[in-house]
């Protein structure tokens, strides 16, 4: 079974361009390596760029979204599978359940958050990923 890594990044449409691209060239990587992509749901700013540079690779592309964002039409609907669930801690949730590694890029609160979360867990022997 492939490696299924996340990366957590941020989704705000106002980042600079050069962190887009970094997201977009490490989506090609994962890709190339023939690894999949569990990923936040969205299709822009840097969450839409790795899922983009993945399935550019001929990777596969998993996409966990709450369905507010769904209605908000902020859904990657290229996504190879999309996982419609209930709230953001439902998102997180599903997200390690699926990912087997954690990438961190640039972002904000959401993305730091997410890192934190994932770090205690191994700290405190939740999981060892």
């Amino acid at each position: 079974m492939p490696l299924r890594i996340s990366v957590y990044c941020s989704s705000s449409p106002t980042i600079d361009k050069k962190y887009q691209d970094l997201a977009f060239e490490l989506g090609e990587e994962i890709g190339a390596r023939s690894w999949n992509l569990v990923s936040g749901g969205g299709h822009i700013s840097m969450m839409g760029a790795v899922a983009r540079g993945v399935r550019k690779s001929g990777g596969h592309t998993i996409g966990v979204i709450p369905q507010l964002l769904v209605d908000i039409e902020f859904a990657d609907k290229e996504s190879d599978e999309l996982q419609v669930v209930g709230s953001m801690r439902e998102r997180k949730g599903k997200i390690e359940e699926l990912a087997d590694a954690f990438i961190a890029l640039p972002g904000g609160l959401g993305t730091l958050e997410e890192l934190f979360e994932i770090w205690v867990g191994r700290f405190l022997y939740f999981h060892k990923k």
